[in-house]
């Protein structure tokens, strides 16, 4: 959901309905959702009711300066955990991996249980972070599995602990108590490592008085070519000119453009005007798609001009550029997002709608702007409510095709037919449905190939629905695709001439409501590691909305706007808007380590980056030229009765044998006739092969700089970088220096 405009819209929709008794209708479908409850959702109702204590639990946890006093209150006969560890192996940096085998189980009581708990707590063992989610229900043995996740850390050492909890319960529900007859953990998994530095905070950028809330989207880029990327917050109108790198580390706070309008969450910096000089284009509020002209030392010193309008250009969000045609300039695709619930309307149907505003496909005819969606071949699906998309050359034919991830609906995929018209190809990404609002294209793998990952929301509430198999007769259709849509991030590699799924899949899936995303090198070894933002909405509770979603919202409205709903919807939301209660709160940010191409590891408390608040914008840049890619992450928390942004800059200080953490960083310039977004660099050892592509829109809301960042690990030498430009083109460089950026100019045709 667009999630500034929605947490107006509820907003208001609080007020209305709180200052008066509802209407006759929002009354009548209050009371069929509880004849639902009572009869479709009878076992989710009776999930919930357990669920409390949980919730009670880990709300205490969160709040307790003793957590372990708040685990001696669970009143469980008897605890049973694996006994055995099945295997015990380094997955580098210095990080243990062990896993627990389920043939043998060791058994305590409560007494038993609080002793081991006083045990750890003697070592210096400390619980830091915690979650939970209720993953399963069988209201027949009145049973719950309950995935958890444990962030420990004693004076030296820090631990992730993840599994899950058959919790078998004793008795009636109690909101204050967890009472079971036996908690058997299983799927056990401990990753555990020395303290060091890992990820530090170095800046924190906050709205001031009477700027926008929402800091979408943020940028960089390196606007004045001293080598250094800047970061750029256009609606706030700053750029932080980078000097990180110089004898006084500093980022020098500056206005991006000399004549600001008030402007949409949607931005992008690129060529537009093909003259070698990158501009700035954007939706202003009156004025439409508009360009702002870039000059020498990276500056915007003109009013910008507006280039296309349309009535129904009302909510543009995500934007990606691209020469389709091969004709020197580059074309546009810009797609909106139409927020769910405002005016009473649902997206319909919530697997597949197509009913929100338009895209459109501008093509560049020498700086005037032309909408080719209809002939293009892209008018089928360009209803869909996006937040993600890309032009980039997937089969690599020399022609840019398109990406278009999109929530309630999914990925998307057109193969460019050569001349700017398109082809959907997206049935042979499958499966490809997911709640999307992010992709990353990189080599998972280590094939030399470019694989594509699609984030999404996995919902534990989703799977748990489908454990008891519940659902609204009249919709099977729902009922069939919520297991899907539920799942999360989905990974394609590229095989052949086509993509399949990732057998790594489920390791990389369930990170939570997962938002920005990047793959980076992190730890400079020579594979992409990802960094994944997740948690919606965190209030004083851990109280899940989420269940009201699959259960109700998800089935009342539909693509046409019912004012009726209005009250329904606040009524529902209203602890949810009051602060109360929380909608996938408290979901930690995933630094998920790839291992070697053969799977994935999420370590991101081992290195200070788990972050338990609500994250928006990923984007990864080594910002102080230290050879170690850093992060910048963006907060947004809901304050009184909107969202508000704060974006944190974190530098990598992971400490790294200078023997075993080279790299080399390749950094594109447009020239004129020439642009850099689509380019596909290779970079090659007599190790191994790399690959990188510039392309824009990827993410969430945010645009990378046009730099590609390659670890090399012990490798000393390069054999060649080959940067195949937009079109075809090919410029090979020989015997690359390692451990610096080398500046590369577009190659003009």
């Amino acid at each position: 959901m667009r999630i500034f405009f929605l947490a107006q819209a509820l907003a208001f929709v609080l007020g209305q309905a709180s200052a008066q008794e509802l209407p006759p209708d929002a009354q009548r479908i209050l009371q069929e959702r509880a004849q639902l409850d009572r009869s479709v959702w009878k076992s989710e109702k009776l999930a919930q009711s357990y669920e409390r204590a949980i919730t009670r639990l880990w709300d205490d946890l969160r709040s307790s300066d003793s957590p372990s006093n708040v685990f001696k209150r669970i009143a469980c006969d008897q605890w049973a955990y694996p006994s055995k560890a099945t295997q015990d192996d380094d997955i580098g940096l210095g990080i243990a991996r062990t896993r627990y085998s389920e043939a043998a189980f060791a058994t305590v009581d409560r007494t038993g249980f609080a002793s081991i708990l006083d045990k750890h707590q003697s070592e210096g063992l400390k619980l830091v972070e915690s979650e939970f989610h209720h993953t399963s229900f069988q209201p027949e043995t009145l049973s719950s599995t309950i995935s958890f996740l444990l962030h420990l850390e004693t004076p030296a050492k820090r631990l992730a602990v993840t599994g899950e909890a058959l919790v078998i319960w004793n008795g009636e529900p109690d909101k204050d108590l967890v009472r079971a007859k036996q908690i058997r953990v299983q799927s056990l998994k401990l990753l555990s490592g020395q303290k060091r530095q890992g990820f530090v905070k170095a800046a924190t950028f906050t709205p001031r008085k009477n700027e926008f809330q929402s800091a979408h989207p943020v940028l960089l880029h390196d606007l004045d070519h001293d080598g250094d990327t800047e970061i750029i917050i256009p609606r706030w109108n700053r750029r932080y000119d980078n000097q990180l790198a110089t004898k006084k580390p500093t980022l020098a706070d500056a206005p991006f453009l000399t004549y600001w309008q008030p402007q949409e969450e949607c931005g992008l910096i690129a060529d537009i005007t093909a003259d070698g000089i990158v501009d700035y284009v954007t939706v202003t509020k009156n004025s439409g798609l508009t360009l702002y002209k870039g000059a020498s030392g990276g500056t915007f010193p003109t009013p910008g001009i507006p280039i296309f309008r349309h009535p129904r250009l009302l909510a543009p969000l995500a934007m990606t550029a691209g020469d389709i045609d091969r004709d020197g300039d580059l074309d546009l695709w810009i797609t909106q997002y139409k927020p769910s619930y405002v005016g009473g309307q649902m997206p319909t149907p919530f697997y597949n709608a197509n009913d929100g505003h338009p895209s459109f496909l501008l093509r560049n005819d020498d700086g005037h702007f032309v909408d080719i969606t209809e002939a293009s071949g892209l008018a089928a699906k360009r209803f869909r409510r996006t937040y993600s998309t890309s032009f980039v050359d997937l089969d690599r034919d020399d022609h840019l095709d398109l990406l278009v991830v999109s929530d309630y609906a999914g990925l998307d995929v057109y193969r460019n037919q050569g001349n700017g018209t398109f082809t959907d190809i997206s049935e042979s990404f499958t499966p490809n449905r997911l709640f999307g609002m992010a992709h990353s294209l990189a080599d998972y793998n280590l094939d030399g190939e470019l694989d594509l990952l699609a984030i999404g929301m996995s919902s534990s509430t989703a799977r748990r629905l489908d454990s008891f198999d519940a659902g609204i007769k009249n919709r099977p259709d729902y009922q069939a695709n919520r297991a899907a849509m539920g799942y999360g991030n989905r990974m394609y590699l590229r095989q052949g001439e086509g993509f399949v799924e990732s057998p790594q899949n489920a390791q990389i899936a369930r990170t939570g409501w997962s938002w920005g995303v990047s793959a980076f090198d992190f730890e400079n070894d020579g594979d992409r590691d990802l960094y994944i933002a997740n948690g919606f909405r965190s209030g004083q509770s851990s109280k899940d909305y989420c269940t009201n979603y699959w259960c109700h919202d998800l089935y009342t409205g539909e693509s046409k706007e019912n004012p009726n709903l209005i009250p329904v919807f606040s009524q529902a939301m209203l602890e949810l808007n009051q602060g109360l209660s929380s909608w996938n709160g408290f979901e930690h940010n995933h630094l998920k380590l790839n291992l070697a191409g053969e799977g994935f590891e999420n370590v991101a408390f081992l290195f200070g980056a788990s972050f338990e608040y609500d994250a928006r914008v990923v984007l990864t840049e080594d910002f102080d030229r230290d050879g170690r890619e850093d992060l910048l992450v963006s907060e947004y928390p809901f304050v009184g009765r909107g969202f508000q942004s704060k974006v944190h800059l974190y530098l990598n200080r992971l400490p790294l044998a200078a023997d075993a953490s080279h790299w080399i960083e390749i950094l594109l310039r447009p020239s004129p006739g020439r642009s850099v977004i689509g380019a596909l660099i290779t970079l090659k050892t007599t190790k191994d092969a790399q690959i990188h592509a510039i392309v824009a829109g990827d993410s969430f809301l945010s645009q990378d700089a046009y730099t590609a960042h390659f670890g090399l690990g012990s490798q000393t030498k390069v054999d060649q970088v080959n940067v195949r430009w937009p079109g075809g083109d090919v410029s090979i460089f020989n015997d690359p220096e390692i451990d610096r950026v080398h500046v590369v100019d577009a190659k003009a045709h």
